[in-house]
């Protein structure tokens, strides 16, 4: 009994011996803090363009209206960006949309 009660005094010297730890500062990779709060958002960012459009169609009447068209307007450019395939064929009806808002 006594002899658990030393080997455990000399394991937490082990723990408390700064000198031998395997992990440097310049080892320890910071998390990102930046959060963009989109898991708080009412409305899901739109990842297409046909989203987009039907987010810019949604009535005035909508409590959600303001919050749709800024995410719409918002996510356009970077989807635009990606050239996605069916671009050729959303774009004028689009640019319809953007423009009558």
């Amino acid at each position: 009994s006594s002899n658990d009660d030393d080997d455990e005094e000399e394991d937490d010297s082990d723990d408390s011996d700064d000198d031998n730890s395997q992990w440097d500062e310049e080892d320890l990779i910071p998390y990102n803090l930046n959060d963009n709060e989109d898991d708080l958002r009412v409305t899901p960012t739109p990842r297409y363009l046909r989203e987009c459009i039907s987010y810019l169609r949604t009535s005035e009447d909508d409590k959600t209206a303001m919050e749709r068209h800024e995410a719409a307007l918002t996510s356009i450019p970077s989807i635009v960006q990606s050239n996605p395939i069916d671009l050729s064929d959303v774009a004028p009806m689009l640019a319809m949309e953007v423009l009558h808002k």
